[in-house]
């Protein structure tokens, strides 16, 4: 337990070891003796008496004398003095001159001394050591240790090293303690005498000797330190008991079975042997043992008892009065999981699982008290919450669901939320609960095919789950769910659905895309170009898949020349060597092949070697990719043999190297030993090994072991490495600096705030090494606090700690408003005339995460005012509104602020809460509402709290809602108001040229799900192939999508010559293949194989397309 913490340097630390002893006299003249030889120390006339007086005579001086001597040394030192008392809990608690003496001792040198004493003190967390010091900082070493500690014990008894010992150690501690409890020599002896000869014995021996009282009580904490997944604080277990005080759940259970951790009132078991003993496979022996399906059991029953009880919605400020209920919310399901199949039979519990989804009340309890996310779902309605058939089918509870699909009066409405959180459909694919889905399957009978795509890209199917893929696939044949809607009567499957399938980010879309092969006639599925390569970059592919599908796509793919050209990139990534082996000879060699053989198994890369080597060519581009990308090391080395003349290892080869995240070291010695001499580190190497945040380490070791010592480290470099790596980089740069000074700038500061993970580490390595030296500035500092680091507020304090008198001037208060901690320093040192409108509007501004924060800090010092300018300003921040609203719950609300706080759901919420959901919403706050961030969520909670009828939802809100991006609220209004007139909708949003293509596309196809409208040549003018905002972003595919919207919902297409040419040269194949299909008379031209040549889909399959449309040409 450390107080205040302890500084090093060069200031004096004066050792007073054992104190404890001290004050019993048993080593004080040791202790005196060392006073008065500490040369610069004064003790005044009355103190250095004590010495001669006492040592040729041996006596003890009374604890006061000694106190006295102590002040005094404290008094006239001018340095910081450290006090280090170890072993504390060794003092006897029982003398009246012992511990409690020691303690109070303590308390007085630390308020008569506080600014100049500083005290180290170790001990076990006693209850009396823990209540009187826990005050202070501290630190709890078995934290760190006792896992090591446990795993090495376990290895080493598992290896014969340690027998028994370590239990000889637990059961030597616990005689101890259970000797110390005599309160007599009769007491003591007879302790001796009946000692338990093991550690179970004794284990049993503590609890037989526990009150009749205290035994039930004492094995419900037990059984809940044992099993708990989270460490619990003594307020919760107190609570699972019902003591009144958490202090009497050690007393009960004694510090021999648990103890409590000092730094967060956490209680746990006393040695992992502990439970060991209680826990046990057999029948119940004795009266404190158990099973580990009992524990479960019996925390599931008090878990939801303790929800059951709940039956008035709790606000939080109620809920965080019983800490209980905050664990039995978060872990009950976890610890019913647990039990697996044991409590299917269990209807009292099935029946108290039942009740916590009916209940509504209890419902949205439970969800508000599992949520670990902000606090604003305290403030959202049953309603708002993921629906209870949606969280009964996330854990998997089959019973539930059933009853709760049974007695929906609309099951079809629980599957039809687009979103994730929402949806019991994708949660139970999600979570692989297969059981569940094919009983939501058999009871909705439409599911949208946005939520089927998201199912077949995101389902969960195992191993022991896989026989239960065929019929869960069968039931979404045989709805219709699995057909490609865009051609019509047809039962062929949808084959963007299978692409997602072989996306899968799982293993799941392997059995998949076999039971589809499987059944390929039945599906009508096609092996296409584009779906080998979906499934060949797939990290978790099957190469086995991989190698039947090549099997089997000879009748869907011929293999051309030209196709295995385009395959072979994707062939290359599987890298698997039977496959290559098997293609190899078919593929076309060049060096964007190579380069991706480089990056994978070196094998691969041997194989292409032996077969084709006289074709491959090791390039410079093919050895700089090899030494960033390639997995294994030895792959540069087996390239530098095979190097045509000319490829050198130049310094892009080095800087390759220096680049790579994994193995960096390993490449760079390979690079270095084929060199064969010094390689010269110049400044843009160097900045790329001290940005390597993995490797650079390693690597500028290595080149340092190279080469002579001493290099050029420009502000640049200096910088790149305090933003990047840590103090060893630091050093290492630091020591072989060649010149005389550091580039240390005001822009190395800022780098060592955007280090995310060493930046409060590098802050002090600077100042211990520079001082009040380093280049501290106000535009330092602002720009510090303008970082968007979670260190940088950490670097920022620490600085300003140590210059106390820097000026605080408005730009500084300013950029520190984001700052708390930061805030309170300057607050501090500033009161008067403070830029408050300024600081309030930067911290809006900039949405902090802490926003509220600083405002209760600015409310509570009176800085602010809560008046309409403040609250108009703030209604967007939910976190400042939420402490405006905490202080001033009768705040006025003008209009402004309704349309300020419907840019955010969050705000608008608290705002709701205000109003009691009777506020007058205006075209204005809709408009305000699509203009911000996730606007839907706040047109969801306007039409869930004040009804459809209370929004004011016009043409030009649908038109606005496009306009502004806003697709799924669009969807939303749609579902709600029927009888606008969406051809005046579709007629604004077509001829508006600020409506961008992809947003144009996607307002069609929701728009086509309520009308239908006359489609022209000059609509599909406008929607160009491929389309990306930015030139980082993915490509999207607008004219595709609307014509396959079209397609779907039956909407003619334009068949004239030029509009068929669009649709060959901007749509893909599939697309292509429908649109001809339903127009069969369509007679093409040289035009349209032109078109086709011409289309730029850098997804399409140009033999397949040719030959689709020959074959179309000699048909006509």
């Amino acid at each position: 337990m450390a107080t205040k913490g302890i500084a090093a340097g060069n200031r004096h630390c004066y050792l007073l070891s054992r104190i404890v002893s001290c004050l019993k006299s048993a080593c004080l003249t040791c202790c005196l003796t060392f006073l008065n030889k500490r040369s610069r120390i004064f003790i005044s006339n009355p103190s250095s008496s004590i010495f001669p007086y006492h040592g040729h005579r041996g006596s003890k001086p009374q604890e006061q004398k000694f106190a006295d001597v102590l002040d005094i040394v404290l008094e006239d030192s001018q340095d910081e003095v450290f006090l280090i008392i170890d072993a504390m809990d060794e003092c006897s608690v029982k003398d009246h001159d012992g511990r409690s003496s020691l303690l109070e001792f303590i308390e007085q040198l630390l308020s008569k001394h506080p600014s100049k004493l500083h005290i180290l003190a170790t001990s076990r967390p006693e209850p009396d050591i823990r209540s009187r010091l826990e005050q202070y900082l501290n630190v709890d070493l078995e934290i760190g240790l006792a896992g090591d500690v446990e795993t090495f014990v376990r290895d080493q008894i598992s290896k014969g090293r340690l027998s028994r010992w370590d239990e000889r150690f637990r059961w030597a501690d616990l005689q101890i303690k259970r000797l110390q409890e005599s309160k007599n020599e009769a007491a003591f002896n007879k302790a001796l005498d009946t000692i338990p000869a093991t550690l179970e014995d004794t284990y049993r021996d503590i609890l037989e000797r526990l009150s009749s009282d205290d035994r039930e009580a004492a094995r419900t904490i037990l059984i809940w330190l044992s099993f708990s997944l989270v460490p619990m604080d003594l307020k919760t277990v107190a609570d699972v008991v019902s003591f009144n005080f958490p202090d009497d759940v050690i007393q009960t259970c004694t510090t021999s079975l648990v103890t409590v951790r000092i730094s967060d009132d956490t209680v746990r078991l006393a040695h992992f042997s502990v439970k060991e003993f209680f826990v046990c496979n057999e029948a119940q022996i004795s009266w404190y043992q158990f099973s580990v399906s009992i524990g479960h059991l019996a925390i599931v029953n008090k878990a939801i008892d303790t929800l059951l009880e709940t039956k008035e919605v709790l606000t939080k400020t109620t809920a965080e009065q019983k800490p209980l209920l905050f664990y039995s919310a978060r872990y009950w399901d976890r610890h019913l999981a647990e039990l697996g199949e044991a409590f299917v039979n269990d209807k009292n519990l099935q029946q108290k699982i039942y009740v916590i989804f009916t209940e509504r009340d209890i419902y949205l309890n439970w969800m508000r008290l599992a949520s670990f996310g902000p606090s604003s779902i305290w403030r959202q309605l049953f309603e708002e919450l993921p629906p209870p058939l949606y969280s009964a089918s996330e854990r998997g509870l089959e019973a539930t669901v059933e009853r709760l699909l049974s007695e929906s009066t609309n099951p079809d409405m629980m599957v039809e939320s687009r979103s994730w959180s929402h949806n019991a459909l994708l949660v139970a694919a999600n979570e692989g609960q297969l059981d569940i889905l094919e009983l939501l399957l058999k009871t909705v009978k439409e599911i949208p095919q946005v939520v089927l795509q998201d199912m077949m890209f995101c389902i969960k199917i195992t191993e022991t789950t896989k026989e239960k893929l065929p019929k869960m696939l069968s039931l979404l044949w045989d709805k219709g769910c699995l057909h490609d809607e865009t051609r019509g009567s047809e039962k062929r499957i949808d084959q963007d659905l299978v692409e997602l399938a072989a996306r899968n980010f799982r293993e799941s879309g392997n059995l998949m895309i076999r039971h589809f092969l499987d059944q390929k006639e039945k599906f009508g599925f096609r092996i296409t170009e584009k779906l080998l390569k979906r499934i060949m970059e797939n990290d978790f592919r099957d190469e086995q898949l991989v190698e039947l599908l090549w099997d089997k796509c000879d009748i869907d793919l011929k293999l051309t020349p030209t196709r295995m050209k385009s395959l072979a990139v994707s062939i290359g990534r599987i890298g698997g060597v039977s496959f290559l082996n098997r293609w190899l000879n078919d593929i076309e060699i060049g060096e964007e092949f190579i380069e991706v053989i480089a990056r994978g198994k070196i094998e691969a890369m041997e194989l292409l070697l032996e077969k084709r080597g006289e074709e491959v060519l090791i390039t410079q581009k093919v050895l700089i990719t090899a030494t960033r990308q390639a997995d294994d090391p030895q792959m540069v080395s087996l390239l530098l043999k095979r190097r045509a003349a000319g490829t050198t290892i130049n310094k892009d080869v080095i800087l390759a190297a220096s680049q790579r995240l994994s193995n960096g070291s390993k490449v760079m010695r390979i690079l270095l030993d084929e060199c064969g001499s010094v390689t010269t580190i110049d400044d843009e190497i160097l900045q790329e090994i001290v940005r390597n945040r993995y490797e650079g380490l390693d690597i500028m070791k290595l080149l340092l072991s190279r080469q002579q010592a001493g290099f050029v480290v420009t502000e640049e470099t200096f910088s790149n490495a305090a933003r990047c790596n840590n103090q060893e980089m630091m050093e290492l740069l630091v020591n072989n600096a060649s010149g005389s000074e550091l580039p240390i700038t005001d822009q190395t500061l800022v780098a060592v705030a955007d280090n995310p993970l060493h930046g409060g580490v590098l802050m002090k390595y600077l100042f211990d090494l520079k001082g009040h030296d380093l280049p501290v500035s106000e535009d330092s500092l602002v720009s510090i606090a303008k970082v968007e680091s979670e260190t940088s507020e950490e670097v920022l304090t620490f600085i300003l700690e140590r210059w106390a008198k820097f000026p605080t001037t408005d730009k500084l208060l300013e950029a520190t408003s984001r700052h708390l901690r930061a805030l309170k320093l300057l607050l501090d040192r500033r009161q008067d005339c403070l830029p408050i409108r300024s600081m309030v509007q930067k911290i809006l501004e900039e949405r902090l995460i802490n926003g509220g924060g600083v405002f209760e800090l600015l409310l509570d010092r009176q800085l602010v005012e809560v008046d309409e300018w403040l609250i108009e300003t703030a209604a967007e921040n939910a976190d400042v509104l939420e402490v405006i609203y905490n202080r001033n719950p009768q705040f006025a609300v003008t209009p402004k602020i309704v349309a300020t706080a419907a840019r955010d759901a969050n705000s608008m919420r608290i705002l709701l809460d205000r109003q009691k959901d009777r506020t007058l919403i205006t075209e204005d706050v809709i408009k305000a509402a699509l203009e911000g961030r996730n606007s839907s969520h706040v047109i969801s909670l306007l039409l869930t709290r004040l009804g459809p009828r209370q929004l004011p939802i016009t043409e030009d809100i649908l038109i606005f809602a496009v306009q502004k991006q806003g697709i799924e609220s669009l969807r939303l209004f749609l579902e709600k108001y029927r009888d606008l007139n969406l051809t005046v909708v579709w007629q604004a949003i077509w001829h508006d040229p600020g409506v961008d293509t992809p947003t144009l596309a996607r307002a069609a196809r929701v728009l086509f799900q309520y009308t239908t409208f006359e489609v022209s040549e000059d609509m599909l003018l406008r929607f160009p192939a491929m389309f990306r905002e930015e030139p980082d972003y993915g490509f999207e595919f607008p004219f595709d999508d609307f014509v396959r919207s079209c397609m779907r919902h039956r909407i003619s297409l334009p068949t004239t010559e030029s509009a068929i040419e669009l649709v060959i040269g901007r749509s893909s194949l599939d697309t292509i293949d429908i649109f001809l299909e339903d127009h069969p008379d369509i007679h093409l031209t040289e035009k349209h194989i032109e078109a086709g040549k011409n289309n730029p889909r850098d997804d399409m399959d140009q033999d397949s397309l040719m030959s689709l449309l020959h074959s179309r040409m000699n048909y006509s």
